[in-house]
C-alpha cells in the first residue's frame, strides 16, 4: 500500500484518490498472494484421503474472496481517514482521551465492515464446498447458521491486523518521518 501511496502522491493525485487506490490495489494483491500461498500449501497438504484436486477453489469463490478483501482494504485505507475526518469535524480532539479519533476510526471501521463482508465470506466458502452443485438454499441456510460466530471470529482477526496494526504503522511512520526530518536538519546545520 505504501508503494501505491508514494507513486500516486508523486504523480500529484489527491489524498482521497490515493486512499481509494491503496484500498483497491492492496485488496487485489492480498487476494492474489493468498491464492498463490493457498495453492502452494494445498498441493503439498491435501485434505485427508484426497488428492490435491480435492482442494479446488471455483473461480466464483475466488472472485468473491477478492471482492471481500478489496472491501476490507478500502475500509482500512479509504474509509478510516474519511471517518476520522468526520469525527474531527463533529467533535474536537480530546488530548486526555484514551484514544484519538483516528485510532477509534482505525479500529471501528474495519471491524464494522465485517458485518457486511462475512455474508460474502460464508457464501464463497459454502459455494466452494458444494461445487459443482451449489444451491442457493444451502448457501443461505449456512449464512443464517454461521453468521454471528463468523462475524465475531472475523472481527477478532481484523482488529489486531488492521486496527492495532494500522495504529502502530501510523505511529511508526510518524516517528521515523520525524526522525528523518530531524536528522536532515542536523546535517544542514553542521
Amino acid at each position: 500500500s505504501d508503494i501505491t501511496k508514494n507513486l500516486m502522491e508523486s504523480l500529484g493525485y489527491t489524498n482521497n484518490e490515493v486512499n481509494w487506490a491503496r484500498g483497491i490495489v492492496t485488496g487485489i494483491n492480498n487476494t492474489l498472494l493468498t491464492m498463490w500461498k493457498d495453492s502452494f500449501i494445498l498441493r503439498r497438504l491435501p485434505a485427508a484421503g484426497h488428492s490435491g484436486n480435492a482442494n479446488f477453489v471455483p473461480m466464483a469463490s475466488r472472485l468473491g474472496f477478492c471482492v471481500r478483501d478489496i472491501i476490507t482494504c478500502i475500509a482500512a485505507f479509504t474509509l478510516v481517514p474519511m471517518f476520522a475526518a468526520y469525527l474531527n469535524e463533529r467533535q474536537s480532539e480530546n488530548k486526555n482521551a484514551l484514544m484519538s479519533n483516528a485510532s477509534v476510526s482505525a479500529i471501528t471501521v474495519p471491524a464494522s465492515m465485517q458485518f457486511a463482508t462475512t455474508v460474502l465470506h460464508i457464501a464463497c466458502i459454502r459455494y466452494q464446498r458444494t461445487y459443482p452443485n451449489p444451491s442457493l438454499h444451502d448457501i443461505t441456510s449456512s449464512i443464517r447458521k454461521d453468521y454471528l460466530g463468523s462475524v465475531a471470529a472475523r472481527i477478532g482477526r481484523i482488529i489486531p491486523a488492521f486496527g492495532i496494526g494500522g495504529i502502530g504503522n501510523t505511529k511508526l511512520l510518524e516517528t521515523t518521518t520525524q526522525w528523518a526530518h530531524d536528522l536532515d536538519r542536523k546535517k544542514r546545520i553542521a
